[in-house]
């Protein structure tokens, strides 16, 4: 019981006097996105209020932007919790065959809000980050909602601006399917190429 009273005491002495600093930031970057593609599968395009039945798919990605504000929680040298609030532009260019033939080329366009909590390790003036993500169609397009997990590699050029590269890879299908699919089927994937830059940072 002394043995573990006396740990408890160590750890919260040591939470206690580590040197935790916050600070916050503006992000944004180029997306590159689509939509991953299963063999037969069947799916609707909803024009016009007449469900079509699409039996053929040729998914091509598409470039659009996003932007988003964090908030970085340097709890040691090494290690950052860093929450973001993102607006992304995602989607696919889709050529498909239906049942009455080849249609012509189709933008599918979704508009997200969502909350990301990276986790980041530092190297010197590099970082490795990962972290659940929670995203939120808005607009004409309403695909629901979207969960996932990204990662990725930044590089801090100054104490304020640094460059990132992620992925960022949804689990719930953006289309409506014939059998229903859940996961992974047209699920949305990102890459993402970007900056971001930090006001009042400390190292």
């Amino acid at each position: 019981m002394r043995k573990i009273l006396f740990t408890c005491l160590i750890l919260i002495f040591g939470f206690s006097s580590a040197q935790v600093t916050f600070s916050t930031g503006i992000r944004t970057g180029v997306n590159f996105a689509t939509l991953t593609k299963r063999n037969n599968e069947s799916f609707y395009i909803h024009e016009d209020d007449k469900p079509e039945k699409v039996i053929n798919t040729n998914l091509k990605t598409v470039t659009d932007f996003y932007i988003g504000l964090q908030g970085n929680i340097r709890f040691t040298e090494r290690y950052a919790l860093q929450p973001e609030f993102n607006y992304s532009r995602q989607g696919t260019n889709l050529q498909y065959t239906s049942e009455n033939g080849i249609l012509p080329r189709k933008r599918l366009h979704y508009d997200f809000v969502g909350l990301q909590f990276t986790n980041k390790v530092y190297i010197k003036n590099f970082n490795v980050f990962a972290g659940p993500f929670l995203d939120l169609a808005v607009g004409n397009n309403n695909a629901g909602l979207d969960l996932g997990f990204a990662g990725g590699l930044g590089y801090d050029l100054s104490k304020n601006l640094g460059f990132e590269v992620r992925i960022k890879k949804g689990f719930i299908s953006m289309l409506d399917h014939e059998n229903s699919s859940f996961l992974f089927a047209n699920s949305n994937t990102v890459f993402q190429i970007g900056a971001y830059y930090t006001f009042r940072f400390k190292k």
